[in-house]
């Protein structure tokens, strides 16, 4: 006798939210070194990843791909600053 099949809801955007958000704003405080941005850059990820839901909901790792998106975006910011901050200078 076959085993049944267990059936995994779908995971809604505000359960990932909930479940992910903390994590995000860590590791985008980690990468910038500053809460305070690290609050503007999780808001940001979370907003690409809601836009892209349909897609990447169906990865095996959601969070992983709004992670991505936090570090890329940080190493960003961080460029732009510094390339903002050597203009100033001269």
């Amino acid at each position: 006798m076959d085993a049944p099949l267990s059936i995994v809801a779908p995971v809604t955007f505000e359960d990932f939210f909930r479940r992910e958000h903390a994590r995000i704003v860590a590791l985008a405080a980690a990468v910038s070194g500053s809460r305070l941005y690290a609050e503007d850059v999780a808001q940001e990820a979370m907003v690409a990843a809601h836009d892209a839901w349909p897609r990447i909901s169906a990865y095996d790792d959601p969070g992983a791909w709004v992670r991505r998106v936090v570090v890329n975006r940080s190493i960003s910011r961080r460029r732009k600053f510094a390339s903002e901050a050597k203009t100033r200078l001269r």
